[in-house]
């Protein structure tokens, strides 16, 4: 099993991200470039095969000109953060790309994933919509025996 999706370019919108306030933010996908056995719907992947699986992911974010403002993009698993991975933006800074890889391992029968954010500046900053910044896909390592 393997998929791609964007948040649809031109024909897609960008997604305002608050300010930190001690919740996360599901990053939505409107487009799908490829899903192989039909296990992207709803923002999220439900791999149908046990074994363990690869994702990548990238975010452009608008952010400001202050100090130490951060990112912070997670890979949920049936619900709760796994993985995590935050970029730290110096001053001057503007747009930015936040990108991560992640493994986890799935059981092919219920386990599901989605990409949730969170970010630190101040105030509601936005995930770009081009779908050459903005991506996420994964595909299936190894099996389980």
């Amino acid at each position: 099993p393997a998929f791609s999706v964007h948040k649809g370019g031109d024909s897609g919108s960008h997604q305002s991200i608050p300010h930190w306030a001690g919740s996360w933010t599901k990053v939505t996908w409107s487009h799908e470039y490829l899903d192989t056995d039909n296990n992207f719907a709803s923002d999220k992947f439900t791999p149908t095969s046990a074994g363990w699986y690869w994702f990548n992911i990238s975010l452009l974010w608008n952010f400001g000109e202050a100090e130490d403002e951060y990112g912070t993009i997670a890979l949920y698993k049936n619900g709760s953060s796994i993985l995590e991975s935050r970029r730290i933006e110096g001053v001057g800074t503007m747009s930015q790309a936040l990108s991560s890889s992640f493994m986890a391992e799935a059981n092919g029968s219920g386990d599901y994933f989605e990409i949730f954010v969170n970010q630190f500046s101040g105030d509601a900053r936005s995930i770009d919509k081009h779908e050459k910044s903005t991506w996420w896909n994964g595909f299936k390592l190894i099996g389980l025996s």
